[in-house]
């Protein structure tokens, strides 16, 4: 699909800085389908994955994804309901990803309880 062969020339190389893919109904397979490629992709400064319906399964992709890439300084996941369970996935892969400097999370139905760690690393990961 029209999906699947974006993906493929984002891995291939495709030379994108900012990628927009606000409110295309993504979901948790879409979304893993981009963050491959963008995992490996050297251009790509801004992933905006807004409004997707993503899941704590697709924040197990953005994690895959934010292991690998080193370029990526800007991510906005805001409002696809990843809930506790995906920011636990997230975390060990923000504390690890020495370039993200702005991550937009609002609307995914977080608790409190997870504020201060998130704090915590965002502000150690993002000096």
């Amino acid at each position: 699909n029209a999906l699947r062969r974006f993906a493929q020339a984002l891995e291939l190389g495709a030379p994108i800085q900012n990628l927009d893919l606000a409110s295309n109904g993504l979901g948790s397979t879409g979304v893993g389908l981009i963050c491959e490629a963008v995992a490996w992709n050297t251009t790509m400064t801004t992933l905006v994955l807004q409004d997707n319906h993503i899941g704590h399964v697709g924040a197990r992709h953005v994690e895959q994804m934010l292991r690998v890439n080193r370029n990526l300084t800007a991510l906005n996941m805001a409002g696809n309901s990843i809930g506790d369970e995906g920011m636990h996935s997230l975390l060990p892969a923000l504390s690890a990803n020495p370039v993200l400097r702005s991550l937009d999370l609002r609307g995914n139905n977080i608790t409190v309880e997870l504020r201060d760690p998130i704090r915590a690393v965002l502000s150690q990961s993002m000096v």
